[in-house]
């Protein structure tokens, strides 16, 4: 280069070359500068890129973040609704063994074999009575398994005391059996009440096997679409260490989304990242390195030519310069605007996450409570299906109250204001004459009238007034019919001949309506208060266990305000109550009891009918009869109608446990319960000692 042989010049003699080399000095050092200037503003440009790239590439790892959440959040939902399916069949039979210990190998396979129709993936339903397998369904293949004792086994030694110690479910696995397959098996203790005085005391064990492949498929983990890698690790009955069960244990390694899969009395840790691993690069980040080499490259062009001709390219350094900025300023509202979707996208997504969690926070504590007990369980089934009429129930007062409200509110903007220039627009008689109607408006008991009683008593005013030649005879009686005025009216004649009779009426008309609102107020708020009293009552429930002394009566009538929205639109109730003294008994059961025998009664008349109630005492037996108008009950099914899972409903709408529990509630109190029935009439019969 010129500027090298110039620097090896230096020691040359003659005073030309040393002007060459001066010139040659001077060109390099003009060279250089605009070629500095120019190397300067395409870093410069390459940075700008490169935070931009920078900015859209996190934008994206955190766009495949979100999506890997979402798909995980649905993995995690399948995977603990598959679980809580299966384990909360098993709740149902353990509560169902509970209250009738003594079941055989048939009755047993009965139940499990309408456990299993409906619920797949579960491989198989065993019973150990205390730690001895005793009933197995099915049968086939597994008749060895029947005498075993599971605490000769050390793994499940351990399991079977956990349960037994903690009184909850435990759940172990995954366990290869002998035929290849891969299961989950989760212990339950059984815990039976001997009688009222003694606690409960340890039965056995229910064991319920699924499969593992037939659980992760339901959830979606083998879908051959899948743009993920999953892995599960968890802590259980017999894993203590968390290791990895399904997928690759690399997966927890590469910074994946996990999530916590809730598990009776333990948990497992569901991860996920992309089947591809992370991203490195955006999508855009090969189409932004090229434009913008493109875009240094120009600029370091154009910059070198700007600072080479300074004064003749001048206006298009200007020009240049503007254009650089308007486009910085497009790249940063681009990264702005895609930072700001970014924020909304995320906070959008938070809002359904949390709401999500705490759909499903409410869902599990829900199932938490209606697990503890079957009959708790089917008195919420119960509940469920009044929650339509107890809203009507209570929504209806609250709409007068809110209805009222408004009035008053109207009232106290239109009417009180204007109260003191009315009362001084009164000359002093009618003042007196209309405080003496304000008086009997205060006083007045006003009743319910029909529209036939309306219309007599204002005919009889109407006439009254037309006697006293009064003027708008007819629109007066309205309104002092309407106001509850229609008795003793001699002592507001005066008042009612003056001219301006109808602005004195209106007013007074309003004042009763004030007082109107405010006993719809009282009634209405009286009315939702007693419905939610009743529910309350109806939705407690004892877990202490023991009798407790109560009021059948009062439950009874509990029961009876939560069906009133469907009792009153076609059912005639016939209440024969003779006082009783408080009965020693569990009342939660009992309600379940009463409500069971009137929801079947008002199915059997179609809600159209008449539905007798009577209370009665013989000798120390409280008698409690519940006759219903319908169809009757056939005689070859009149047997069956105690027996568990039997029911003549349509599929979906019963479990045909009903009157079984109702049946066996009876029989914890030592009671008894008869049915007679022939078209036209059934009476379910209560006996309880006193």
């Amino acid at each position: 280069m010129p500027a090298r042989h110039s620097n090896t010049s230096i020691k040359a003699p003659l005073n030309d070359q040393n002007s060459g080399k001066n010139y040659q000095n001077s060109q390099v050092h003009l060279f250089i500068a605009p070629l500095y200037m120019a190397a300067l503003t395409m870093l410069i440009v390459i940075a700008v890129i490169w935070t931009f790239e920078l900015s859209e590439k996190q934008r994206f790892e955190q766009q495949i973040r979100t999506d890997v959440i979402k798909q995980l959040s649905t993995i995690r939902t399948k995977l603990e609704g598959g679980l809580n399916a299966r384990l909360f069949l098993m709740r149902g039979l353990t509560a169902y063994i509970s209250t009738y210990p003594e079941i055989t190998q048939a009755e047993f396979a009965k139940i499990a074999k309408a456990v299993l129709e409906q619920q797949s993936g579960i491989h198989s339903l065993n019973l150990l009575r205390g730690t001895t397998m005793t009933h197995v369904y099915p049968l086939e293949n597994n008749k060895t398994k029947i005498g075993v004792n599971v605490m000769t086994m050390r793994l499940l030694r351990s399991i079977i005391q956990q349960t037994i110690d903690t009184r909850k479910s435990v759940m172990t696995g995954p366990i290869e059996l002998a035929e290849g397959k891969k299961v989950f098996i989760s212990f339950t203790p059984i815990f039976v009440t001997q009688s009222a005085n003694h606690p409960k005391t340890y039965w056995g064990q229910g064991i319920i096997i699924i499969n593992q492949d037939s659980l992760f498929e339901e959830a979606g983990l083998f879908e051959s679409n899948n743009s993920l890698q999953y892995a599960l690790r968890g802590r259980n009955g017999a894993d203590r260490t968390g290791g990895v069960f399904f997928g690759e244990a690399k997966v927890f390694q590469q910074h994946p989304v996990s999530q916590s899969v809730s598990l009776p009395n333990e948990s497992w840790r569901l991860a996920a990242l992309p089947a591809n691993g992370w991203p490195t690069r955006a999508p855009i980040s090969n189409w932004l390195w090229i434009i913008g080499s493109m875009l240094a490259l120009m600029m370091g062009i154009l910059v070198f030519t700007v600072v080479n001709e300074p004064v003749q390219l001048q206006e298009a350094v200007n020009k240049a310069t503007g254009e650089l900025q308007d486009a910085y300023k497009k790249i940063q509202r681009l990264e702005q605007q895609k930072y700001d979707q970014l924020v909304e996208h995320n906070h959008t997504l938070e809002a359904k996450v949390t709401e999500r969690t705490r759909e499903l926070s409410q869902t599990l504590d829900h199932l938490k409570v209606t697990q503890a007990e079957l009959i708790h369980s089917e008195k919420m089934a119960a509940l469920g299906q009044l929650v339509a009429g107890v809203a009507h129930e209570i929504n209806t007062p609250l709409g007068a109250i809110r209805s009222s409200v408004e009035n008053i509110a109207i009232f106290s903007a239109q009417t009180l204001e204007q109260l003191p220039v009315f009362f001084q627009w009164l000359s002093e008689k009618n003042r007196l004459d209309f405080f003496t109607l304000l008086v009997k408006i205060i006083n007045q008991k006003k009743a319910l009238l029909s529209s036939k009683e309306r219309r007599k008593l204002r005919k009889n005013l109407v006439s009254q007034l037309e006697k006293q030649h009064i003027q708008n005879a007819a629109d007066i009686a309205d309104t002092l019919v309407e106001i509850g005025i229609y008795e003793n009216t001699e002592t507001l004649l005066p008042l009612l001949k003056d001219p301006n009779i109808s602005t004195i009426l209106n007013t007074a008309y309003q004042l009763a309506a004030l007082k109107k609102s405010a006993q719809t107020i009282a009634m209405a708020s009286e009315r939702a208060a007693k419905v939610i009293v009743a529910l309350k009552k109806f939705s407690h429930y004892d877990y202490a266990g023991r009798k407790v002394f109560a009021n059948i009566t009062e439950g009874i009538e509990t029961v009876l305000t939560l069906y009133h929205s469907q009792l009153k639109q076609g059912i005639e109730i016939i209440k024969n109550y003779a006082p009783l003294p408080l009965v020693p008994c569990y009342p939660d059961e009992l309600n379940q009891v009463w409500t069971n025998l009137v929801h079947n009664a008002l199915q059997a008349m179609n809600n159209k009918g008449t539905l007798t109630i009577e209370i009665s005492q013989q000798n120390d037996q409280a008698v409690i009869s519940i006759t219903d108008s319908g169809i009757g009950i056939p005689d070859d099914i009149k047997p069956k109608i105690f027996e568990a899972f039997f029911t003549t409903k349509p599929a979906g709408e019963g479990s045909g446990l009903g009157l079984d529990i109702v049946k066996k509630i009876i029989d914890k109190h030592e009671g008894t319960m008869t049915v007679e029935s022939f078209p036209g009439q059934t009476i379910f019969t209560v006996w309880l000692p006193i």
